[in-house]
């Protein structure tokens, strides 16, 4: 399944054309339009599951404009249909420059919407950074996406062929998501497996080696290095597969991996997987190695990590 969200991280500076040139009237029926001040840490709902609810919907955007912020950070937003960061889109920089820069995200996926239907819209952004925030849908049915790969650019993490979209990735916990027969990778102790991979059991000890065991880690609700790249002793690595111990999963509970320190790079929901939780996204591997690992949680959230590699 794939979800068509509109967007990659973009830092504002890079902008060359004027805002004003929008058309709002092309994005559909405006449902939402406020101020928001947003928080790096946890999405905060922005539309409702009840205002949804009886809607037909064949697409929504998300629309970020007016941005204020005094910091020094790169203004990034997301959004997503809970604050466990489900189904992620990170907006993309479309035109202007400084505070008048646009940013958009578009879903056309009927599984993402029946998501926002059921849970509302939530957002995130730079931390302290407000803007005004729009939401627009069409009226209409949604389709399914029945795409194997992700093709499409806008979709985070999806440039490798042999991958699902990086939104399933992240919901099931594996390293391919919806596995094929023949698919590197596909063995996974949590049995979404195709025939013919036998051989290629992901769970077996002996095709991991160890990076670091036992790492003592409680969260804050922000990133947290635990492997730096100096740790890393080869270079020749295609897959990673992270381990929680010592760790009780309570129901709000979130954990993510990055191998950068602005979210950029991201695997999510750690928690549904703790015994075998795999990423072999090129880009993420190419991340780890320049940058090291970092994990982010629930505050407060205690657990030993162990972190191996093939």
């Amino acid at each position: 399944m794939q979800f068509f969200w509109g967007g990659a991280l973009t830092s504002c500076s890079n902008g060359s054309s004027s805002s004003d040139d929008d058309d709002e009237s092309s994005y559909g029926t405006k449902i939402y339009s406020e101020s928001v001040t947003f928080n790096a840490e946890t999405p905060a709902q922005i539309v409702s599951a009840e205002k949804l609810a009886d809607l037909s919907i064949k697409s929504l955007t998300i629309k970020v404009i007016n941005v204020n912020y005094s910091g020094s950070d790169s203004w990034w937003f997301t959004a997503c249909s809970d604050v466990s960061w489900s189904n992620e889109a990170k907006l993309e920089w479309q035109s202007g420059e400084g505070t008048n820069s646009l940013y958009l995200a578009t879903i056309t996926d009927a599984a993402a919407i029946a998501a926002c239907k059921a849970n509302g819209i939530y957002i995130a952004g730079t931390n302290g950074a407000t803007a005004s925030v729009s939401v627009f849908y069409v009226e209409g049915e949604a389709e399914e996406s029945n795409a194997s790969s992700g093709s499409n650019s806008q979709t985070e993490n999806s440039t490798t062929s042999n991958e699902t979209s990086s939104n399933e990735n992240k919901n099931t916990g594996t390293s391919n998501g919806s596995s094929s027969s023949g698919n590197e990778n596909n063995g996974n102790s949590d049995g979404n497996t195709s025939s013919g991979n036998e051989d290629n059991d992901s769970s077996s000890e002996e095709e991991w080696t160890l990076i670091k065991e036992s790492i003592d880690y409680t969260g804050n609700g922000s990133l947290i290095q635990i492997i730096k790249n100096t740790d890393i002793s080869t270079q020749q690595i295609s897959s990673l597969k992270i381990t929680l111990t010592d760790y009780t999963k309570q129901d709000d509970d979130w954990i993510t991996a990055s191998a950068d320190t602005d979210w950029t790079n991201k695997y999510e929901n750690i928690q549904n997987y703790p015994d075998n939780y795999e990423i072999s996204d090129t880009d993420f591997i190419s991340a780890f190695l320049t940058n090291g690992l970092y994990i982010g949680s629930t505050s407060d959230l205690t657990c030993k990590i162990s972190v191996y590699y093939k």
